[in-house]
C-alpha cells in the first residue's frame, strides 16, 4: 500500500533525523494528499544543495518535489504551482523556486509571509518565462524547491513548515500565463 509506505518512511526519517527522498510516481492526473510536517534548521546565506541560492541565514526548511509529467515542452501553454501551507512561527518567508531546464538554473517564482493559519498560494510559472522553460525533454519533468526562512527572533529555537498541498496545474484553462 502507497500510504503504509509513505508513512513508514516518514516515521523512519523522524527517528534517524537525517535527510531523505521519497519518489512517488503517479499518473499525470492524481494527486497525492499528505500532510508533511519539516522542522527547522540553521542555515547560513549563499549557494544551497542543487544550486538554490539561500537569501538569508536563519531557520531554514528547503522542500524539493520532482514531478514527471509526461508533457512535451511544445504542448506547454500554462503552468502554475499551488502550495497550501503554514509556519508555527511568525515571520517567516516562503520563497517558491523551479528549475529552468533553458538556463540550467533555478528561478524564483515568488515569494509569501507565512502565516501559523494555513493559506494557499498561487505561484505563476509563466510571470518571467515562457512556462515550458520549467519542462524537460523527453519526459516532461518539473523540479521544484520551496525554501523557507525565518526572519529575527522567532521566540523558540526552531518552527515547523506544514505542507497540505504541493501540486502542478499545467495546462488550466483558468491560468493564462503566457509572458
Amino acid at each position: 500500500d502507497l500510504l503504509a509506505t509513505i508513512l513508514v518512511l516518514i516515521i523512519c526519517f523522524v527517528a534517524i533525523d537525517q535527510p531523505f527522498q521519497v519518489s512517488i510516481v503517479l499518473e499525470p492526473h492524481l494527486t497525492l494528499m499528505l500532510r508533511l510536517v519539516i522542522r527547522s534548521e540553521f542555515a547560513g546565506q549563499g549557494s544551497a544543495e542543487g544550486g538554490l541560492a539561500y537569501l538569508a541565514n536563519g531557520q531554514t526548511t528547503d522542500l524539493g518535489v520532482n514531478w514527471f509529467t509526461g508533457y512535451e515542452t511544445q504542448d506547454v501553454a500554462t503552468c502554475s504551482l499551488t502550495v497550501a501551507s503554514q509556519a508555527t512561527a511568525s515571520v517567516v518567508i516562503e520563497l517558491a523556486w523551479a528549475y529552468n531546464f533553458r538556463s540550467s538554473r533555478f528561478q524564483t517564482l515568488g515569494a509569501t509571509v507565512m502565516t501559523p493559519f494555513e493559506q494557499v498560494n498561487n505561484y505563476d510559472m509563466g510571470a518571467f518565462v515562457v512556462p515550458s522553460s520549467y519542462f524537460s525533454e523527453p519526459e516532461g519533468e518539473v523540479s521544484v524547491r520551496i525554501y523557507a526562512v525565518g526572519l529575527g527572533f522567532l521566540g523558540t529555537s526552531n518552527y515547523k513548515t506544514l505542507y497540505d498541498e504541493v501540486s502542478l496545474n499545467i495546462n488550466d484553462p483558468n491560468q493564462p500565463n503566457d509572458p
